[in-house]
């Protein structure tokens, strides 16, 4: 590897690892000096870029650094591509996103519906009954029941191709990494946690994906950023939504589950749109990295 370090304003290098060290070891920089890959634009601090260099040689030293072969296998790994899964995971989550529209729209009706009942009813001083409230709310489509398992299966995908590109990242020889594949998945289902710790994975993935061996100065892309808020605000609204669903005792219950439908709907829409995009952009910059690499 090639190291620079900046010294009166001018880029000094480039320098081995071992040389980087002497010279750090030796006084001729110092914690806070700007340091830099010779392939990274970005500058990191001289303490930051020996921290990096003593954990790839302690790994190095504990385990030997696996070598492509022709078929890309390292160790017991092989990389996946996952555009395929991807294009299939993003025709679920458009799937998802019509659902939901599906969903807000029959909501709708039923509310007019309940609405106009209880105006009639109001006029003669009558109040809407329970079995008139179920009547009407039996009355919605019979497709909303193909609702809940394109949902499930969607989010089950998302796991799975989590699990994958986490992987796949460390068959292309990343090290260093604070997620494992399984942790990667498992911090979704982690109360509290979930609410930063999926946000890490994927942004360590994702810089990753772009130079697994240089992975800690790549930059993971502006869509992981943008995936982050959506998915807390997503998952707020469903969240309020399932509580609303649990407490539907009345006309007020169904005309507040409506509302909350339609504040929801424009989030799960963006997010699914945004998850898809980040996971193409991942897909795409490991399937690169491997083409770099020559392997076939």
């Amino acid at each position: 590897m090639s190291w620079f370090y900046r010294h009166h304003e001018q880029d000094v290098g480039p320098f081995s690892d071992e040389e980087f060290l002497q010279r750090y070891r030796s006084g001729a920089m110092q914690k806070d000096t700007p340091a830099r890959h010779a392939s990274a634009t970005t500058w990191q601090t001289a303490a930051q870029v020996l921290q990096h260099i003593e954990q790839l040689q302690a790994s190095a030293n504990e385990t030997p650094a696996p070598a492509w072969t022709a078929r890309g296998r390292i160790a017991d790994l092989v990389f996946q591509d996952l555009r395929r899964m991807t294009l299939q995971l993003g025709l679920l989550l458009l799937l998802a996103s019509l659902g939901s529209i599906f969903v807000y729209f029959e909501e709708s009706r039923i509310a007019l519906a309940v609405k106009q009942a209880v105006e009639q009813l109001g006029a003669d001083g009558a109040t809407i009954s329970d079995t008139q409230l179920q009547a009407i709310q039996a009355s919605g489509s019979p497709l909303i029941i193909l609702i809940l398992p394109i949902a499930l299966a969607s989010t089950v995908l998302t796991l799975v191709w989590t699990y994958r590109a986490a992987r796949n990242v460390r068959v292309l020889s990343a090290k260093g990494l604070s997620f494992t594949p399984g942790w990667c998945v498992a911090v979704f289902f982690i109360p509290i946690v979930n609410l930063v710790a999926p946000f890490l994975a994927l942004r360590e993935i994702a810089k990753a994906s772009v130079e697994a061996t240089q992975w800690a100065f790549q930059k993971p892309g502006i869509l992981v950023y943008l995936w982050w808020p959506l998915s807390i605000a997503s998952g707020v609204f469903s969240q309020m939504t399932i509580s609303a669903m649990l407490s539907l005792d009345g006309a007020a219950q169904i005309a507040r589950l409506n509302q909350l439908s339609g504040y929801s709907l424009p989030f799960v829409i963006a997010l699914n749109m945004v998850s898809f995009l980040l996971f193409w952009q991942i897909a795409l910059t490991q399937a690169n990295q491997v083409a770099r690499a020559g392997v076939h």
